[in-house]
């Protein structure tokens, strides 16, 4: 299941970082932005959702706590004894926005279409015609 942390801003990477040495699986989605800095183009990266990392655990007495005690963590979202999960679709997006697949193969290209405040994902593919 998937759950949301609330971590200290600006330390999303490292706090997920020390919980994938912990055997968590943590994850932050980034996205490259291009910004123009001195007549020229760069990329730079943005959390997409600061002060939050992302969890996919089983949610026990012995993880909840390996979770707590490292430094930056503030809180797991929802009731105190009992955290919120992400719905399934939620948990896709998660896993699109941070570029994993199933396999955990590494990332993938996605692009990102904004369409009535509402995000699409496309995969890049090509195709043959006729």
């Amino acid at each position: 299941m998937w759950y949301v942390i609330q971590v200290k801003t600006g330390e999303e990477s490292g706090i997920a970082r020390k919980l994938k040495n912990q055997a968590i699986r943590a994850e932050v989605p980034i996205e490259n932005r291009p910004i123009r800095s001195g007549g020229a183009w760069t990329k730079k990266e943005y959390i997409l959702f600061p002060g939050y990392v992302f969890l996919d655990m089983d949610f026990t007495a012995r993880n909840y706590y390996r979770v707590k005690e490292v430094p930056g963590v503030i809180r797991f979202l929802g009731d105190s004894k009992a955290p919120s999960t992400l719905s399934y679709l939620e948990a896709e997006w998660i896993r699109i926005l941070s570029g994993r697949t199933d396999s955990g193969k590494g990332r993938q290209k996605w692009w990102y279409h904004c369409h009535q405040r509402s995000f699409k994902a496309v995969r890049k593919q090509s195709f043959k015609v006729g």
